[in-house]
């Protein structure tokens, strides 16, 4: 059996080299998926936030593992009060050993099971005034 390289091998940088020059993982704040948080909002996006929120929960202080009976639920009953705007407050981290939201992450993708279901028509993240990046607007079928 051969040791075969590929051309231009010496030209190739490992892992470990990559790794290194980008100083390690990145925290991903969901850019890829949900947009990114730190980005001013332009025209379109405005207008996304017309409307007067009609209710708000509050998950401060919970753990990741118990907001998801409590999100479905709390979409469900929003549902059958008609509402159609509302607020999700999951926090920005700051008490956490690692400064970053765990509630974030799993709401989003509670939230977007949701509206794959077609009980959220979409979510988006809240204006600084409403808890920014530590909350999210969401607008209900």
């Amino acid at each position: 059996m051969t040791n075969s390289k590929p051309e231009n091998w010496e030209d190739k940088v490992s892992f470990a080299e990559l790794f290194e020059a980008n100083k390690g993982p990145k925290y991903d704040k969901g850019e890829k998926d949900f947009g990114n948080p730190d980005k001013s909002l332009d025209k379109k996006e405005k207008t996304l936030y017309v409307g007067k929120l009609q209710d708000k929960l509050d998950l401060h202080g919970r753990f990741v593992n118990e907001i998801e009976d409590e999100i479905i639920q709390y979409i469900k009953e929003c549902r059958q009060r008609n509402l159609s705007f509302v607020l999700i407050v999951v926090g920005q981290g700051q008490h956490s050993k690692d400064g970053k939201s765990k509630l974030r992450p799993e709401a989003m993708r509670i939230l977007n099971n949701l509206k794959n279901n077609h009980l959220v028509r979409d979510f988006k993240i809240a204006k600084p005034s409403d808890g920014g990046y530590g909350a999210l607007y969401v607008y209900l079928k």
